[in-house]
């Protein structure tokens, strides 16, 4: 590999690290649930939405991070869908619930369901990322139940 090559690779890199959905985009997993064709087509366009998304990315399953949990049923030639939106944390037994929302989508306005789940999801993503950070560096890890809870027979 030559040198202007190197520099090229290396060019881009940095430009899909500026770029919005580059390194800093939220990783989000998509699972679907559901074997009618409106519901598999409304997951393909949401995962593509997800895509296009400046401050998301969609990944596949993760251990730690956003997972939106798609759930379908055939309804009329329409899906009515189920979306939860969970954050997983790979410390924790269970998922941190965060949001959960229905709908009905025809096959005809498949693109903007997609566009209205990911706004829904986006929302409560950026709101956590606010007010949830990581503890500073040396800080004393909060106390489990068993910890606080003593048994006294």
């Amino acid at each position: 590999m030559g040198f202007r090559t190197k520099i090229t690779k290396l060019t881009l890199c940095f430009i899909a690290m500026a770029l919005p959905g580059g390194v800093w985009a939220e990783p989000v997993s998509i699972t679907h649930s559901g074997g009618d064709p409106v519901g598999t087509k409304l997951a393909l366009e949401l995962i593509q939405e997800v895509i296009r998304h400046p401050d998301l990315s969609a990944v596949g399953e993760i251990d730690s991070g956003w997972k939106v949990v798609l759930l379908t049923v055939e309804s009329d030639g329409s899906t009515t869908f189920s979306v939860s939106l969970v954050k997983k944390a790979p410390d924790q037994i269970f998922d941190f619930f965060v949001t959960s929302f229905v709908g009905v989508c025809g096959l005809q306005r498949v693109p903007s369901c997609a566009q209205e789940i990911v706004e829904a999801i986006e929302q409560p993503i950026s709101v956590h990322n606010a007010n949830w950070s990581e503890p500073p560096s040396g800080a004393q890890e909060p106390l489990n139940a068993p910890d606080i809870v003593k048994n006294e027979d």
